[in-house]
């Protein structure tokens, strides 16, 4: 079941729109998912790394999961997966990490697969790839959780990967993880599962990372977070996939955390979540295997 809920200006949640049932997402539940846009279009792009399955569906401007314009069937699962845009087209990269195989492929209008424009095979997985934009520069940033290691690599136009611009290890893992940016500041959020760990630092426009700008440690871990920007305020949404807890946080310019703005329990738990901004208004979406 895939269910949506809009977010309001208040850094609250709204109530379930619709339960987003189809027959696709039904037959086929995702466990890697993103929203992009063309010309004003929205879309989403679902695979299942256990049937090899994906599909293409398009949202309206209500949040509504609409038809499907495209699906077929991979040849090898991707685990981790991510769009970006570069001169205005649109890319997606996709790894899967047992095999470490990459490639970058161009989404196109009316909801359709283009071209592949890049691949390649790492010499080691990235179980966290996330992009990032700063002045209109726009880069791929890899972590290994089992050995720590982190680099950054730029895309380049016409979809490609173009060079190391930094690399480093970190002194924990983080398993969870989103940048995020808050007028002219950029910053990146990171959260370790097991020790429960979090901190922040900020992102540089030449592919680097900072200064780190704030730490702490939760109670309990959180497996999934995502951020969203209603008007000038930037938040994130928190969710723990084992006691279905949840909570809305902001984040301030600073590279700090803010107050919370709303707390729950789910009844369901929701593994796979992502987020999309229609018409000036957000929405979170989100997968639940029960």
């Amino acid at each position: 079941m895939t269910g949506f809920w809009q977010l309001l200006s208040d850094g609250k949640i709204g109530t379930e729109k619709s339960n987003g049932k189809s027959s696709t997402s039904e037959r086929h539940p995702y466990q890697v998912a993103f929203f992009y846009q063309i010309n004003g279009k929205n879309y989403i792009y679902a695979h299942s790394t256990n049937t090899l399955k994906w599909y293409i569906k398009e949202l309206s401007d209500n949040g509504k999961i609409g038809e499907e314009t495209a699906s077929g069937i991979r040849e090898n699962s991707y685990h981790v997966a991510f769009p970006f845009k570069i001169e205005g087209r649109t890319y997606y990269y996709a790894q899967n990490v047992d095999s470490n195989c990459w490639y970058i492929q161009e989404l196109i209008e009316g909801g359709q697969l283009g071209e592949e424009t890049d691949q390649g095979q790492w010499l080691n997985a990235y179980h966290v790839a996330l992009p990032f934009t700063i002045n209109g520069k726009t880069f791929h940033y890899g972590h290994n959780i089992d050995s720590n290691y982190w680099f950054i690599q730029e895309l380049l136009e016409g979809g490609k990967m173009g060079e190391e611009t930094a690399n480093g290890t970190w002194q924990n893992a983080h398993h969870v993880s989103f940048p995020y940016h808050i007028k002219d500041k950029h910053y990146f959020y990171m959260h370790n599962t097991t020790n429960r760990c979090w901190w922040i630092a900020e992102l540089h426009s030449n592919g680097a990372i900072g200064q780190e700008t704030a730490r702490g440690n939760w109670k309990s871990s959180f497996q999934v977070s995502i951020p969203f920007q209603i008007n000038e305020k930037v938040y994130y949404y928190a969710h723990n996939t084992h006691t279905k807890h949840w909570y809305i946080q902001e984040l301030t310019q600073d590279g700090k955390m803010g107050s919370k703005s709303a707390n729950g329990t789910w009844r369901n738990s929701y593994p796979v979540i992502f987020a999309a901004k229609i018409k000036n208004k957000s929405f979170i979406y989100a997968q639940c295997y029960e």
